[in-house]
């Protein structure tokens, strides 16, 4: 915490001041609002809320960390978020089938509008390197940003439903998919043009069969999803 005067006309002994921030500093402590100590309800400092600064770690420092770790044998995924690495375990069997249902099911219905679901590959900007579970793209060209991404939660729960929702509405990705393993449910988030975020997703659960229309070149195509089948056990 820092405290700035607000009337330097006003003198208070430090007995006194410290008299009358102890109960502010605990309010402090409880909500992290600025708060104006007062003496005889006249202003004398204002006690303002500590605010960290934090680093931002460059994308060509996250490049050379990440081929050390790939070198040394380290299976985890390594991801930059806005400028804050991300650490997360190697995913385990029942994530990777999980992640391969879903791709079986996008693939199947927009390959004849010629486009695939495939495993994430690296997507990056000047702040953040993210490689999803998967992804949607045309089959013919591999320089098209997609227009899908999909995470299937693990460990990185948070991170998926946070950070990562931040920044793939940043990168101006069109839909941005969670299959939330611990809620049973399927999250369908939708970037809203006007703001570049992704208002709150519709929700499929596990009863249901989730009918998304997904954007295809310059139309909207459904997909049918049994999120219970695709969830597994």
């Amino acid at each position: 915490m820092s405290i700035g005067a607000v009337d330097p006309r006003v003198a208070v002994g430090m007995r006194d001041l410290a008299r009358h921030t102890r109960r502010v500093i605990d309010e402090v402590h409880d909500d992290g609002d600025d708060r104006i100590i007062t003496d005889q309800g006249r202003p004398v400092a204002v006690l303002r809320a500590y605010q960290p600064q934090r680093t931002q770690l460059p994308v060509t420092a996250f490049d050379a960390m990440a081929q050390a770790a790939e070198l040394a044998g380290d299976h985890r995924r390594y991801e930059l978020i806005q400028g804050e690495l991300s650490v997360s375990p190697s995913p385990n069997r029942n994530h990777q089938r999980a992640v391969g249902r879903l791709i079986r099911v996008i693939s199947a219905a927009l390959e004849q509008f010629g486009w695939e679901a495939q495993p994430g590959n690296d997507l990056r900007t000047e702040t953040s390197v993210l490689c999803p579970d998967a992804m949607l793209v045309p089959m013919a060209d591999d320089d098209v940003a997609p227009t899908l991404v999909i995470e299937v939660t693990s460990t990185n729960r948070a991170t998926d439903l946070g950070p990562k929702r931040d920044a793939y509405s940043f990168m101006g990705i069109a839909m941005y998919w969670v299959l939330d393993r611990e809620r049973r449910a399927l999250l369908v988030y939708t970037l809203d043009a006007t703001t570049g975020t992704y208002p709150k997703p519709d929700v499929y659960g596990e009863s249901t069969e989730a009918a998304v229309l997904v954007p295809v070149d310059e139309e909207l195509v459904k997909v049918t999803v049994d999120v219970a089948k695709v969830l597994g056990r």
